[in-house]
């Protein structure tokens, strides 16, 4: 039997080993740390109570009709069964006394089970089953606001030993410690995502001046021919030849040029979000015909064989973007003539996958007998300017875009590719497109047909154009290339200008105008809504084409919104040009166009 004096120094030592533990706890860095260390506390609080069970409720707020306590921790002495399984998440509606006296900062003390019966109905329907006769709870809270409650079941210490402030003092000090740690979580959880955000915008940096380094590298090689080929003419000005294979050279690095730039321009489109993928009805041989033009040619001048498609398909027409795909295809295509060895081939293998009657995937399969692909590079072949061999792009061509190009299309599409390669074997990509099919392919064939019109050779002759350009150069290339069909021209140098030619000039005076966008004085946009709100009898009617340099589809948009009827991107397409002008203009000297 313990004397007074034993059972006052087990209550001491056990106050001194748990206000220790408290000591430990407070000095936790993490939340981590401090979960760690309460199940010790738990045990700690027991021994110091002689309780069968001691325990941490969390209170969790979601919503008035959803908050609750859940038994987060629990600790038992010997023998006595845990409960925690059975306490998790009671709603607060079936706790109404604890938690109102919880927010009033009171504790629950509980010395005989049967005589709180009346007066918490629900909260005894819970502690009946746990075989609970005694128990003292109390909240955990710190400014006003209740995290939790910690609870003792079954104490054998008498109420009067135990010290309450003691309870009140644990239980506030693990509400301020879980708080602190907390704190420090959220903390290090902004250090990190600045640490993420500090080290993204170093890649960003890093990235921008690859690219610049890359784009600087790539736009100085033809800038290089076209200017190196020019002072070559130049010096040898009376030597036809050498003159002639100079500007085949210039035109070569200025086609390589350009190709550059709208590489660039596509792939900063594609990456934005502003290509549109349109949806019309096509054949899916057609764009393999249109890539022949290119492609085939190129082929034969390497001396690669290009074998005749094999196809293996139920639906020749679907719905989908043919000009998206013309695009992935003879991204790919090009390239397995490219990068192809002498003497080599290209299979292009094309087979419909029907998902149901309307939709079938089309898997369109590349294989080339080329230089192939190592397998460290692999891994970058999507990624912009990235080229496996250092002058890959002086010996082969290209820009490094294509495949970057060709799965942001694909994306878009809702498609995919796989390559496949080894090196000094060859290289396979197959990709894969899912396409609306049409059932009634003879009368979309039909209605195809009836659509295209018949090709003519242009005509522009006695076609009144006003041009409106402030660049010298620029105007003296659409003053050569339209008066070389015929064409009169008269010239504006602002839109200022182009719109006092037209207002001081009789209406009917000109078949078509040409803006630029970008004038000094008044822009063509303005220029444009101008002519169009001036009253005259050919406002309306007259055509206004944007010949401009800005060809992103805001651009266009803005153009067409000035009440312009079409737009004509720099440097300018002869062909497009031409026939962009035929088919809106009507001349009024009655010129067969």
């Amino acid at each position: 039997m313990k004397t007074e004096e034993e059972r006052e120094f087990n209550l001491m030592h056990s106050t001194d080993m748990l206000l220790g533990h408290l000591a430990v706890m407070n000095q936790a860095t993490t939340e981590k740390e401090l979960r760690e260390l309460i199940p010790e506390l738990l045990h700690l609080l027991g021994n110091y109570t002689n309780a069968e069970r001691s325990y941490i409720f969390d209170r969790l707020d979601a919503d008035e009709d959803t908050d609750c306590y859940t038994n987060t921790y629990e600790w038992c002495s010997q023998g006595v069964t845990p409960q925690i399984d059975q306490l998790q998440t009671i709603p607060i509606s079936e706790m109404p006394v604890w938690d109102e006296a919880f927010c009033s900062g009171r504790s629950i003390c509980i010395e005989e089970l049967e005589a709180v019966k009346e007066i918490m109905p629900l909260e005894y329907e819970i502690l009946k089953p746990q075989d609970i006769h005694s128990l003292i709870a109390v909240p955990m809270i710190r400014d006003g606001k209740v995290y939790g409650f910690v609870g003792l079941d079954n104490p054998g210490a008498t109420f009067s030993q135990i010290s309450e402030r003691l309870l009140l003092y644990v239980a506030g000090t693990l509400t301020s410690i879980l708080e602190h740690c907390k704190l420090i979580t959220v903390l290090e959880e902004k250090q990190d995502a600045l640490q993420m955000a500090y080290q993204a915008a170093e890649a960003a940096n890093k990235a921008k001046t690859n690219f610049l380094s890359r784009m600087s590298h790539d736009m100085r090689t033809p800038m290089n021919g076209i200017l190196g080929m020019t002072y070559i003419a130049r010096e040898h000005i009376y030597d036809k030849d050498r003159v002639l294979d100079a500007l085949n050279k210039i035109e070569q690095s200025g086609k390589q040029l350009e190709m550059l730039i709208n590489d660039v321009l596509d792939m900063s489109k594609l990456e934005s979000g502003t290509v549109e993928v349109s949806r019309e009805k096509f054949n899916i041989t057609d764009p393999i015909q249109v890539i022949k033009d290119g492609v085939f040619i190129m082929a034969k001048e390497k001396g690669i064989n290009i074998a005749a498609p094999e196809l293996n398909f139920q639906h020749s027409w679907v719905i989908g973007s043919q000009i998206q795909l013309q695009r992935v295809l003879l991204n790919v295509m090009s390239n397995a003539v490219k990068y192809n060895q002498p003497g080599g081939s290209v299979r292009l293998m094309i087979t419909e996958k029907p998902t149901d009657d309307s939709l079938s995937t089309y898997e369109f399969c590349i294989a080339d007998t080329g230089i192939g692909i190592s397998k460290e590079f692999m891994g970058h072949i999507f990624e912009p300017f990235t080229r496996e061999h250092p002058g890959a792009g002086t010996k082969y061509g290209g820009t490094g875009l294509g495949m970057a190009i060709t799965k942001e299309i694909l994306s878009q599409m809702g498609g995919d590719i796989t390559v496949e390669s080894e090196v000094g074997i060859g290289t396979t990509v197959t990709i894969h497109i899912p396409f609306e099919t049409c059932s009634d392919e003879a009368a979309v064939a039909d209605d195809i047909s009836a659509e295209k019109k018949p090709e003519r050779e242009v005509d522009l002759k006695g076609v009144r154009i006003l041009i409106a350009e402030d660049n010298d150069l620029n105007l003296e290339i659409a003053d050569f290339i339209f008066e070389n069909t015929g064409a009169v021209i008269t010239n504006a140098r602002d839109g200022r200008e182009a719109l006092d030619i037209y207002l001081n000039n009789p209406a009917g005076s000109f078949d078509v105008i040409l803006m630029d966008v970008m004038m000094p004085n008044m822009d063509g946009l303005e220029a444009t809504r101008r002519i169009r709100n001036s009253g005259r009898e050919d406002a309306a009617s007259i055509p206004i084409i944007a010949m401009t340099a800005n060809a992103f589809r805001e651009d266009v948009k803005a153009c067409l919104d000035s009440g312009m009827n079409s737009h004509i991107p720099k440097p300018i397409d002869k062909s497009k040009a031409l026939w962009e002008i035929a088919r809106l203009c009507s001349p009024s000297s009655g010129s067969k166009i």
